[in-house]
């Protein structure tokens, strides 16, 4: 059985030929493979096609979602396709127990041995109850080059902030100096929630956290200038 659809902002159908030059290939020959598996409902690209940038050392990172039940069949099917129709090498396979949910394969592409290679990281996964929500915040706006049923929707994770929270005041018992290497995309009032986890001053006064001010809270910090 197929899951239900949920109303949602739902992204639109991106054409590969609109994908930077050394990914349309590849792009392409997954959205065939995608529309010719019947348990593959859906296909959408990520990471830095996502996000932004894209340099020259990006790789195609992919995801195929599939019906329930059905991950192992379409990833071995996945396997197959690409020793087919290209040179597939270095590969890397994640399974269960390494990887707790879906399955999930690196490699390199070529069209011949020798050739120009690309490096691809592609996930099989289950679509959820309710579809296949996207956080902006931490993956980008998916590329979508497959979803006839309209079950990837692009909305802000409404726990996003709570599970941040959670996971800094575990990490901060391992290491008290450690302050955030990165809040992309955070609004003002979830950001101060962070900084207060990581010791700064309380979420709505003035001001955010600049770092760990020494011991005895007299570290002098440009902030701290007139």
């Amino acid at each position: 059985m197929r899951p239900q659809t949920l109303r949602g902002r739902v992204t639109g159908v991106t054409i590969e030929g609109r994908l930077p030059v050394r990914f349309r290939e590849p792009a392409a020959w997954l959205r065939e493979f995608a529309v010719h598996t019947p348990d593959a409902l859906a296909l959408r690209l990520g990471g830095s096609l996502a996000t932004g940038p894209v340099d020259e050392w990006s790789d195609l990172d992919a995801c195929i979602h599939v019906v329930p039940g059905t991950e192992r069949r379409v990833f071995d099917a996945l396997l197959s396709g690409l020793d087919r129709d290209w040179v597939f090498t270095d590969r890397w396979v994640l399974e269960p127990p390494v990887r707790q949910e879906g399955l999930q394969v690196f490699g390199r592409l070529a069209h011949e041995p020798g050739g120009t290679r690309l490096v691809v990281d592609v996930e099989v996964e289950a679509v959820p109850d309710g579809g296949v929500p996207i956080d902006p915040r931490r993956h980008g706006v998916p590329i979508v080059l497959h979803d006839p049923d309209r079950l990837i929707r692009v909305e802000q994770d409404r726990c996003f902030v709570q599970r941040t929270v959670g996971a800094v005041r575990r990490v901060k018992g391992w290491c008290r100096h450690l302050r955030p290497a990165r809040r992309r995309n955070l609004n003002p009032p979830e950001e101060g929630l962070v900084d207060h986890v990581f010791g700064g001053r309380p979420p709505g006064s003035d001001g955010s956290w600049d770092g760990d001010r020494g011991e005895d809270d007299d570290e002098h910090h440009p902030r701290d200038d007139p």
